[in-house]
């Protein structure tokens, strides 16, 4: 049965880690990129798909480029926090 836990909600990082960003990892070749956490609700809202309530792990369902690496479209997501 798939893992259907959308995830803690983006507004959590927004308020309580605010350098935080969403980390997107290839299942394919585990290759990774992080984008800030405001960047990603602003792409949400702005394609209609979400907004800060928006689970962190739901996110990757919304990813729309392949990986860079591979080409792959299997996306997992979760916090990446910015180490000061």
């Amino acid at each position: 049965m798939p893992d259907t836990d959308p995830g803690v909600p983006l507004s959590h990082y927004v308020a309580n880690h605010p350098t935080a960003g969403v980390r997107f990892t290839c299942e394919a070749c585990q290759a990774s990129h992080d984008v800030p956490v405001a960047d990603v609700v602003a792409r949400l809202r702005a394609r209609g798909l979400g907004d800060e309530q928006t689970g962190i792990r739901a996110v990757a369902s919304f990813a729309e480029r392949p990986c860079q690496r591979c080409g792959a479209m299997r996306w997992s997501t979760r916090p990446a926090f910015k180490v000061e």
